[in-house]
């Protein structure tokens, strides 16, 4: 005997709605269940969903403006922490590995050549100098400086 198909079709707004706010697979069934009097397995859920291209999952680490914001916060001299803040306060849900493993295949690695740091630390010298000398920096803390100097582009240690 064959079963009969569940057609869910006519509820696929409220469906899609309740996956869009994280609503779990087992609270969507008795959602179904309580509001529209049907009842669905689990199986069938999923397999519907797939069948209409519904993720709960945002991709969206592999887009080119993406990258470009890690680049350009990379090159600014933040974090990778910092990176993730300031991509979630722009409304990018991306998460820490993500921005390691993207930053590594764009080639933004966090490691220097001995010249390469010599260079860096001659330019960031010569940047303190400067401020020190025009008195702009004079009260600043340690973590204000260090903020001032990560702005200008300068990597600074604590």
């Amino acid at each position: 005997m064959v079963r009969e198909l569940i057609d869910l079709e006519a509820y696929k707004w409220p469906i899609t709605q309740w996956i869009r706010v994280r609503t779990s697979d087992e609270a969507i069934i008795a959602r179904l269940e309580a509001e529209f009097e049907i009842r669905v397995s689990t199986r069938t859920l999923r397999r519907r969903l797939q069948e209409w291209k519904i993720t709960r999952y945002i991709r969206n680490g592999n887009s080119p403006e993406v990258r470009i914001l890690i680049t350009t916060l990379y090159r600014l001299g933040c974090t990778d922490i910092q990176i993730v803040e300031d991509l979630k306060s722009s409304g990018i849900e991306i998460g820490l590995r993500t921005i390691a493993r993207i930053r590594l295949e764009i080639g933004l690695t966090r490691r220097m050549t001995t010249w390469d740091r010599k260079e860096s630390d001659m330019a960031l010298f010569n940047e303190l100098e400067k401020e020190i000398d025009d008195g702009r920096i004079e009260g600043y803390g340690r973590e204000f400086l260090n903020t001032y100097f990560r702005r200008k582009g300068h990597i600074v240690a604590r």
